[in-house]
Parts: C-alpha cells; sequence; structure tokens
C-alpha cells in the first residue's frame, strides 16, 4: 500500500478547517509546516468546538452529532500523522459517549432524529481509528465498544434497512419513520454505506461486504443518483426515485471516491473501480476545484455566503477522502 503522508495530512488540516478564521502561514510542499499549522488548527478546534464536562459529547451549538464524529475523525488522522497524542482523550471521551448501551452509535438523545447518514459519519470515524490503529482504552475493551466491533455493528444494522421496496434499493435518509427524510434516499447515507462497505472488505478480506459495496455502489449508477456524466446529484424522492434533488456537494464525491478506492484495492487493481475513481475525479476537479487558484468552492452556497452550519464542512470530507483514495494505490 503506497503511503501518502503529505496528501493525508492536507485533507486532516481541512477538516480541522471548519471553524477557523485567522490566517495561518502554510507551505503544503514542507512537512515540517504541514504539521506546525495542523497543530494550530487541531487547538482552536478544541478550543472551539467541545464543550468541557457535556455529558453526550457534543460539540457547541449549532454543530450537530453527526459533526462531532466528523472531527473526531479527524483527529484521529492528526495524531496518525503527527504522533500528537494531546488531543487523544477528545477522541475516546467523545467515541464512548457516542455509543449507545447496545453499541450501534443511537445514543438515546439522537433516537428521534438520527439519519443513516448521521450514524456513517460516526462509523466512518472508527474505521479511520480502526486503519490507523488508534489506541483502545480498557473501559472500551471492557465495554466490547472497539472501533472496528463498532463499525460491523452499524453494517449489519443499515444493511438490514436495505429497501428494495421502494426505488430497486438503497438505504432512506432518516431511520424514524416519522421525520420527512424517510421518503428520500440520499447519496451521502448510501455513499458512506458504501465506504464503509468498501473499507470493511478491504481491511477484513469479507467477501460479504465487498458484496454489499458493489451492490450499494451499482445501485446509485442505475438509478442515476449518480448520472452517467458523473454528475453527483443529492439524492432522490420515493417512491420511485425519479426526482431529483439537483444540488451537488463536494462531500458526495469524496465519499465515494474513498469507497471506489477501497474496491480498487480489495480487487487488486479492478478494471471497473479505477475507470469510477478517474471518472469521479475529472468530474470532481471540474465542478469544485478553481482553475486558476486550485482552490475547492463549494459551488451551492460558498459565492452566496448561505452555507448553513453543516455545508462550511463538507469540503473537509472530499479533501479528506481524496487523501484516503490517493494513499490506496496507484491509480
Amino acid at each position: 500500500m503506497r503511503f501518502e503522508i503529505p496528501s493525508l495530512l492536507w485533507g486532516g488540516i481541512v477538516v480541522l478547517l471548519t471553524r477557523t478564521a485567522a490566517a495561518i502561514e502554510l507551505d503544503i510542499d514542507s512537512y515540517d509546516s504541514i504539521k506546525s499549522a495542523t497543530k494550530i488548527i487541531a487547538q482552536e478546534l478544541a478550543d472551539g468546538y467541545w464543550i468541557p464536562g457535556d455529558v453526550h459529547g457534543v460539540p457547541h451549538p449549532p454543530y450537530y452529532w453527526w459533526l462531532h464524529g466528523a472531527i473526531l475523525g479527524g483527529i484521529v488522522d492528526y495524531w496518525a500523522m503527527t504522533g500528537d497524542t494531546r488531543f487523544n482523550a477528545n477522541v475516546t471521551i467523545g467515541w464512548l459517549r457516542g455509543v449507545s448501551p447496545s453499541l450501534d452509535l443511537q445514543p438515546d438523545e439522537q433516537s428521534f432524529s438520527e439519519g443513516n447518514d448521521d450514524q456513517g459519519f460516526w462509523s466512518i470515524m472508527s474505521i479511520d481509528a480502526t486503519e490507523r490503529a488508534f489506541p483502545e482504552t480498557e473501559n472500551q475493551k471492557e465495554m466490547h465498544a472497539g472501533f472496528l466491533e463498532i463499525t460491523q455493528t452499524v453494517q449489519n444494522l443499515q444493511a438490514g434497512r436495505w429497501d428494495d421496496k421502494t426505488c430497486g434499493g438503497g438505504l432512506r435518509w432518516q431511520i424514524n419513520p416519522t421525520n420527512d427524510g424517510f421518503l428520500y434516499k440520499n447519496t451521502i447515507s448510501n455513499g458512506l454505506f458504501f465506504q464503509q462497505s468498501a473499507r470493511l472488505a478491504r481491511y477484513t478480506k469479507n467477501q460479504t461486504y465487498a458484496d454489499w459495496a458493489e451492490r450499494t455502489y451499482k445501485w446509485l449508477r442505475e438509478v442515476k443518483i449518480v448520472r452517467d456524466d458523473f454528475y453527483v446529484t443529492d439524492g432522490a424522492w420515493l417512491p420511485d426515485c425519479k426526482k431529483f434533488t439537483e444540488k451537488r456537494w463536494s462531500y458526495n464525491y469524496g465519499t465515494l471516491l474513498a469507497g471506489c478506492a477501497a474496491m480498487y484495492n480489495f480487487t487488486d487493481g479492478g478494471a471497473y473501480w479505477k475507470e469510477q475513481i478517474d471518472s469521479l475525479l475529472t468530474a470532481t476537479y471540474a465542478t469544485f476545484f478553481d482553475a486558476e487558484s486550485g482552490a475547492i468552492k463549494e459551488i451551492q452556497c460558498q459565492d452566496s455566503d448561505s452555507c448553513n452550519a453543516d455545508q462550511p464542512s463538507f469540503k473537509a470530507y472530499l479533501a479528506r477522502h481524496d487523501g484516503i483514495q490517493s494513499s490506496c494505490g496507484e491509480t
């Protein structure tokens, strides 16, 4: 496996940039400069997001529970790339507060509003920690709350929610039938399930996970949520998934890229997955990267300054997941 520290560190920095406003000098060609900048941002993130002593381990309002799981994944990457352990306690405490007594990432206080995507972001954090060999505590071991075990638990739960009765498959956005999103099959819920399945397949060598990954991705292609020209929509509405939400978000592209890269590895360079990676990358650069500066732009809301509390973080997952795919092997 080829391992590109600068690429992955850059992805880690971007996931930490969702709050920081002050300018920081950064030479992206210098490993030391990247590490120094990341340490500053990580400290500001810890100071700005977490509520000290909060029993649920959530960030300051208006940041939501799902975003906490995503932040923890960024901190795991930060630790792996820099060796700095000062924020590891945030990960451990946050993780144990995020899991529920049934160890399914469905804590009681999130039971009404939690969607498959919220659960998925926490599960992706746990596969990050698994792959990075993030240290598990004795408390985790006593609870049987290991990172891999939790990811596998979520995988089984979400596989059980696969809905063949509408649209020929896919996961609904919401878990709770009373929520409006229960009638919507969105890209991020299915994309995270795809990536989770693919990375479990790569890590465990279990063909069943690979089968779920392939099934999910090909369903997204067949139902035209991911179109033939690799225009990735936000999702489609029940009952037949013929009505789409046309908006394009950077995190959907990054999530799919990481899953395709994991499948490329799992299949030892399978031609189909090579084609998907190349096509998705081409569409990603054409859609979200400024041709002159190379900067990533969230095209749906950035210029209009209309991004909500979630959306400023979306570019971070594109950067992190593009880093994951670039570490998976030559594409």
